[in-house]
């Protein structure tokens, strides 16, 4: 009877043990919003007689108006560390990324399951940068041989990079090798592998004479000719022909939050794009401290700033170069403690969404320019979703897709129908939120479903 009882209590303490260990290693609740438990039912409920007809002559909202909310529920900022390739190797890479993307153990700690994207060159013309196994799409500046194509394809697809870091490494002590054969060749290779980066951030020294995010005659930036019809580099007409919505305005910046991270810039072939800018450095005095480099993190997030961002209601572009392979710039236990930081405000906190450049700036874009119409009845709220008046692009119609995130303030959550025009949407797209601190309810398109799988090739 006794060994019977021993060994009960050993069950029951392995069985507690294993609870434990599961609790542990079980990820953080990524939800971005408050879904109910239970699965919507794929229809909204039926308004009363009259609301539809009443929604035909309400009022068109529009520039983030109320019941707009700012950020998706339940969030108070967002942001977005947005990262140059420099001195980027595979290696280094898949080691940065498995640790801020996914739950694995690595050699920094267990990873943050966070959304963090990076960049890519298409070309390498440095003869600077001199480590083995540089990343780059192709090999050298030869566009007939491709290098590391197919894994970048690979990170490209899955969501670890989104952004273009011009069309390459132009840096040179006897000049640029850049013209706009390279960028035909670029744009045709990517066009081939299905890579459509949205986002274009110029590159490094004066003979990266493909820039042209910040040309202006009168400073430091005066050699961009990206944008130059006249110029033998000139390439915007066929770069914006293709997919780049968004181009860093680069200059450099000390503002660390923003309450609006978008505005147009007129190119010099007329064209017109998104510009944003970014945290890069400290201005002292007259001298610039550039801290954009990974053992330096910790001096761009502090727990100040993010309180501040989620106090102000303010985006955040960081700007890093997340993946270099310089022993000495790598990160400490500091920069790692920022990091879980961020992802505490992300996982536990809820009051940062950290996500992509480009979902940053997609929302942003989505948010400003909506154009949508609410009308209300016995206690009933419908939504009719118009159009987004693109100033770039000019108005269109969005889908589901483009919507995400968006979060519309209601009186009863559970009583409230959204339309695309006349189309009625599904309500198990949408999450029907409990009341923030605002004391009001809202409902949101979906955000993004998270994805915390380990796509390196490197385990």
């Amino acid at each position: 009877m006794k060994k019977l009882t021993v060994i009960c209590v050993l069950l029951i303490c392995l069985v507690l043990l294993s609870a434990c260990v599961s609790e542990i290693k079980s990820p953080p609740d990524d939800t971005p919003s408050a879904v109910p438990e239970t699965q919507l039912p794929v229809a909204f409920p039926e308004p009363p007689n009259g609301l539809k007809e009443a929604l035909e002559s309400a009022v068109v909202h529009t520039q983030g108006d109320e019941p707009l909310r700012k950020f998706p529920y339940p969030y108070k900022a967002m942001l977005a560390i947005t990262s140059d390739c420099d001195s980027t190797t595979v290696e280094t890479f898949e080691r940065m990324h498995r640790f801020l993307n996914t739950y694995e153990e690595t050699q920094y700690g267990r990873g943050l399951g966070l959304d963090i994207s990076d960049s890519f060159f298409v070309y390498n013309g440095s003869d600077y940068d001199t480590a083995d196994n540089l990343m780059s799409y192709c090999e050298g500046i030869d566009p007939s041989t491709l290098k590391d194509a197919e894994l970048i394809k690979r990170y490209y697809d899955c969501g670890w990079i989104d952004s273009i870091h011009a069309l390459g490494d132009f840096s040179s002590s006897v000049g640029s090798y850049f013209n706009r054969s390279l960028a035909e060749s670029a744009w045709a290779l990517l066009d081939k592998a299905g890579i459509s980066p949205t986002i274009w951030i110029d590159h490094g020294t004066y003979t990266n004479v493909q820039n042209f995010g910040a040309y202006n005659p009168n400073n430091a930036s005066s050699y961009q000719m990206g944008d130059n019809p006249a110029s033998p580099y000139y390439h915007t007409d066929l770069t914006l022909a293709h997919s780049i919505r968004y181009t860093w305005y680069s200059r450099h910046s000390d503002v660390f939050g923003q309450d609006y991270p978008l505005e147009t810039r007129e190119l010099r072939d007329g064209n017109t794009v998104w510009s944003f800018q970014r945290y890069s450095c400290e201005f002292i005095g007259t001298d610039i401290d550039f801290n954009w480099r990974p053992n330096r993190i910790h001096e761009q997030i502090t727990s100040d700033r993010l309180d501040s961002i989620v106090r102000n209601g303010q985006y955040s572009l960081v700007a890093q170069h997340l993946t270099v392979f310089q022993e000495d710039e790598q990160m400490g236990e500091a920069d790692i403690a920022a990091l879980q930081l961020l992802a505490k405000h992300f996982h536990e906190d809820k009051d940062i969404l950290v996500t992509r450049t480009s979902r940053l700036l997609d929302y942003a874009q989505m948010w400003r320019y909506l154009n949508f119409q609410v009308a209300e009845k016995d206690g009933f709220t419908l939504i009719r979703i118009l159009s987004i008046n693109d100033p770039v692009r000019g108005e269109r119609v969005p889908g589901l897709e483009d919507l995400r995130g968006l979060t519309f303030y209601c009186g009863d959550a559970t009583k409230t129908a959204v339309y695309i025009g006349d189309t009625l949407l599904n309500q198990s797209d949408f999450s029907l939120n409990p009341a923030d601190e605002t004391g009001r309810q809202s409902i949101s398109v979906l955000w993004f479903k998270p994805d915390t799988n380990d796509y390196a090739t490197a385990k």
